[in-house]
């Protein structure tokens, strides 16, 4: 298993959040957990112990799949800290606390395009209009005004934490701060999906925008003129759950 795709502490963090949400003990998750995934409730009890402590991770696609059937919550809630980080944000808190029966997300149509895509990505009715797909997911309450779009990741510049297949959403209204991931349409070149280094401040500098293995693949620095549009991944959704989980 490959343990990369986890944030050890965001991952207890979800857990936690997730059981005191509900109101659950230890023992009850861990019954529910040995029943998902067909073990027994002393293995489960220990196994939960262990993910609770950071001592382990689920390490099958199977458990991944039998501990989000236990908490009742989406695997991407477990898998993806960005989509876990929205969810559990104060100004969410604050807006489900004062509003007791709003649903936590709501079901969005998003556009699905891949990275060759030509037209103006900052123009949100071109990006509906020559969208390749749209698909319905489940959206935080505060992003359900949002202009959300998500990119088909087509190469391994950004491996291992993305790889070809994988689906990166972002947020056009959202303002890239330096070390987000992020989506940029960059003139003369097209558009890729980095980590923001650096850009321009007070009208001065310019973007510079990293991948993964900074060895293979050299920065992109870019006038700031030459940028069309650049917006911050919010979550992922992974091309193969079971090939990253081996």
């Amino acid at each position: 298993m490959r343990n990369s795709i986890f944030d050890t502490q965001k991952f207890i963090r979800a857990l936690g959040e997730v059981q005191n949400r509900k109101g659950w003990s230890i023992r009850h998750v861990a019954n529910r957990f040995a029943k998902f995934a067909n073990i027994s409730p002393e293995s489960a009890h220990n196994d939960i112990h262990r993910y609770k402590s950071g001592r382990a991770v689920p390490e099958s696609s199977k458990k991944i799949t039998a501990l989000a059937k236990a908490l009742d919550v989406p695997v991407e809630y477990l898998i993806n800290d960005e989509f876990l980080e929205m969810l559990s944000s104060a100004k969410l808190e604050k807006e489900l606390t004062s509003r007791a029966s709003l649903p936590v997300c709501i079901l969005k149509k998003i556009p699905v395009i891949s990275s060759s895509y030509t037209d103006i990505i900052s123009n949100y009715e071109q990006v509906l209009e020559g969208a390749k797909r749209m698909e319905e997911i489940p959206v935080p309450i505060e992003k359900r005004d949002h202009r959300i779009v998500a990119f088909v990741v087509e190469d391994n510049s950004m491996y291992p934490r993305l790889i070809e297949g994988d689906i990166v959403y972002v947020n056009l209204d959202l303002i890239p701060e330096v070390g987000d991931i992020v989506v940029a349409q960059i003139e003369g070149l097209g558009i890729v999906i980095r980590i923001l280094k650096a850009k321009p401040k007070n009208g001065k500098g310019r973007w510079v925008f990293r991948s993964w293995d900074d060895l293979m693949y050299p920065d992109i620095v870019v006038e700031p003129n030459k940028v069309i549009a650049v917006a911050p991944q919010i979550f992922v959704k992974h091309a193969s759950l079971s090939k990253r989980l081996r």
